[in-house]
């Protein structure tokens, strides 16, 4: 079952720069590009390293600190390899709050 979590407000995002939740056994990075909202696992898909809250936000691409592999910060597809779909997140923005929409649905696959 779906279930839609509050994380901050719109403010306490810089934009460029990621900022790193915990919602029960998820890591959630929010990005703001712009007056553009992006969600997604903070796990890479390729080897697993929890540091995409670090990466490179660039034209809502993601690219991972640790071996530079390219993400869709919207869909979570890979740009330069098949090495698995990033998780994403929808975002929602409320009275200037930040929400997510958790989908346990939701899950990464290789190709």
């Amino acid at each position: 079952m779906e279930k839609i979590v509050k994380l901050c407000s719109f403010d306490e995002l810089v934009d460029g720069n990621g900022k790193l939740f915990f919602v029960d056994k998820e890591e959630i990075v929010v990005f703001r590009e712009g007056n553009k909202l992006l969600a997604f696992s903070n796990v890479c898909p390729h080897n697993h390293a929890h540091k995409m809250f670090k990466g490179l936000l660039k034209n809502s691409q993601i690219t991972c600190p640790i071996h530079h592999y390219t993400y869709c910060a919207i869909t979570g597809f890979p740009k330069n390899s098949a090495v698995g779909v990033l998780k994403t997140y929808k975002v929602l923005l409320q009275n200037n709050e930040v929400l997510v929409k958790i989908d346990p649905s939701n899950f990464n696959f290789k190709f």
